[in-house]
């Protein structure tokens, strides 16, 4: 019975991450990073590792202003250099929460949060994901 489940959930996850064909990947990548203070102990920053499958693309929020908020996978909209996906308000107790619009290149995510904080964001691309 485990075996079957995780078979089910490993095909799950291939089709939802498989590569689509005829379409650019060049967005990819994890964008942004979490920095530890060695001094307080804090943690402050925000990850957003873009990712795209068959069905569009998803990203993994991270963020960080103290402590380190869970990761959330949410459904995101890319159209031409242009990145749009939705935090959840639940997020107000950690970090940036709501809207999020910004421009994406194959260097960085710059943007805002139009429904929490009104502050700029500049995630620079930390890692390539092929």
């Amino acid at each position: 019975m485990k075996s079957r489940a995780l078979m089910v959930l490993l095909l799950a996850l291939f089709l939802l991450f498989a590569p689509v064909e005829g379409r650019t990947a060049e967005f990819s990548g994890i964008y942004g990073k979490i920095e530890h203070d060695q001094k307080t102990g804090d943690y402050s920053g925000t990850t957003v590792h873009v990712m795209q499958s068959n069905a569009g693309f998803y990203v993994t929020y991270r963020c960080a202003s103290g402590e380190i908020a869970p990761p959330v996978l949410l459904s995101a909209k890319v159209e031409k250099q242009k990145i749009y996906f939705v935090v959840p308000d639940s997020f107000k107790f950690f970090c940036n929460f709501g809207k999020f619009e910004g421009g994406i290149s194959g260097n960085e995510i710059i943007g805002r949060f139009t429904d929490g904080s009104k502050e700029e964001l500049v995630l620079k691309k930390y890692f390539t994901a092929e």
